[in-house]
């Protein structure tokens, strides 16, 4: 009888040979790096460019930072034991890797709205479920935005306040340097 193969013929780096290895590592580094940058903001000794007081950074980045990063690594390793695929290896892991750091640098649109009292309510904290984030974007901004996608566009559709030209979910448009200077309006509240 022969054994059932536990991982795919691969000689890259050893660190990307299992989804815990590289999640586990960078979310405990970032974990510790986190707290260093956290407690001199939390005294007011440092100040980072972002919408969040001090507390909700740090309250975001366990979440969506630390959190993630440890229950994908779990999940890439434990998956495969419980089903008896093979695990992700190599190039594909790398992509979910820089994806979460990528997270980690980026901020949309409507978290900025609502950490600066825009009045946005964005209920389901940018998971694009709600429409409470709804915005008008200006006209001349509506070709640099990224394309809308399904779930966008269906719940948009439902609102009486939509306009099928200029309007957006804040939380589904990043927050970049190239929208310096954005123009949007508030969409009134249903």
């Amino acid at each position: 009888m022969t054994p059932v193969p536990r991982l795919r013929a691969y000689a890259g780096p050893a660190l990307l040979t299992y989804g815990f290895r590289p999640f586990f590592l960078f979310g405990a580094i970032y974990a510790g790096l986190t707290v260093l940058a956290w407690l001199p903001m939390f005294y007011g000794e440092l100040e980072v460019a972002s919408t969040f007081a001090p507390v909700d950074w740090h309250v975001h980045e366990l979440l969506y930072g630390y959190l993630s990063a440890v229950v994908a690594g779990f999940l890439l390793t434990a998956i495969p034991n419980w089903t008896g695929r093979l695990p992700i290896q190599g190039t594909p892991l790398l992509v979910l890797v820089v994806v979460w750091v990528a997270g980690r640098i980026g901020v949309s649109l409507m978290e900025t709205l609502r950490d600066f009292d825009y009045g946005v309510a964005a209920i389901c904290g940018g998971m694009c479920s709600c429409a409470t984030c709804h915005v008008y974007v200006g006209e001349r901004w509506l070709d640099q935005l990224p394309p809308m996608q399904g779930d966008e566009k269906e719940i948009l559709q439902e609102l009486e306040s939509y306009r099928p030209r200029g309007s957006r979910l804040s939380c589904q448009v990043p927050f970049e340097e190239s929208l310096d200077g954005i123009q949007v309006a508030i969409a009134p509240e249903e």
